[in-house]
C-alpha cells in the first residue's frame, strides 16, 4: 500500500506501489518559479550560478521517449556573482532510485553577472523501458565537480517505452541499459 497525506492512494502489486510512491514524491511543477524556490539536496551551495529553468524536450505528451531515441536537455542558468567556466552534470536514476549513470557537459563560459543564458544539450540514451528521474548540478569547471554552485535532486521525470513493433518486450531484471544487439560474426 502507499499512503500520501494520511490517505491510501494505492493498494496493489509491489512494483506498481514503488512506481506510485516515486511518482508521488517527484516535483510536479518544473516551471521557472518552482525551480528557483525548490529545496536543494544539501547545503554549501554558493548559488553564484543557479538554475532558473530546466526541461526535457523531444518527449511525447506523457513525458515518454521511445527506446533508441534521443532527447534534449534545456537548462537556463542565471549568474548572481562573478564566476569562471562551469560544467553541468546530470545523473539519471531508475524509479527505485538506483543510479543508472551520469553525464557531463564540456566547460562553458559563465553568463555575465546579472545575466541569464539558456543552454541546450542533445543526448542519445540506451535506456531500457521504465520510469526515470534526474539530479542535476552546476559546478566550477576547474574544481573537477567538487565546488558546486547549484544542485537539484529528483527532477525531470520521464519514461522510456518500447516501440510498438518490438514483440520481444523487456524484462526489468535485464537492467536499465539496453545494450546493442549481438551481431552474428
Amino acid at each position: 500500500i502507499v499512503l500520501s497525506g494520511g490517505r491510501l492512494i494505492f493498494d496493489g502489486p509491489t512494483d506498481e506501489g514503488v512506481a506510485t510512491y516515486v511518482t508521488e514524491n517527484l516535483p510536479r511543477d518544473p516551471s521557472t518559479n518552482s525551480i528557483k524556490e525548490m529545496a536543494r539536496p544539501f547545503g554549501g551551495l554558493d548559488r553564484n550560478l543557479e538554475f532558473v529553468d530546466l526541461r526535457l524536450e523531444d518527449l511525447t505528451e506523457s513525458n515518454c521517449i521511445k527506446v533508441d531515441n534521443s532527447f534534449r536537455l534545456v537548462a537556463t542558468v542565471r549568474c548572481q556573482r562573478e564566476s569562471s567556466d562551469f560544467i553541468i552534470g546530470m545523473t539519471i536514476f531508475s524509479e527505485d532510485k538506483t543510479v543508472v549513470g551520469s553525464m557531463f557537459t564540456a566547460a562553458m563560459p559563465a553568463p555575465g553577472v546579472g545575466e541569464t543564458n539558456t543552454f541546450s544539450f542533445q543526448t542519445d540514451l540506451p535506456l531500457a523501458p521504465g520510469r526515470y528521474h534526474c539530479s542535476i548540478s552546476i559546478s566550477d569547471a576547474r574544481s573537477e565537480g567538487k565546488r558546486l554552485h547549484d544542485s537539484l535532486a529528483d527532477v525531470l521525470p520521464f519514461a522510456v517505452e518500447l516501440p510498438a513493433t518490438d514483440v520481444r518486450g523487456w524484462n526489468p531484471s535485464w537492467g536499465a541499459v539496453r545494450l546493442p544487439s549481438l551481431i552474428r560474426a
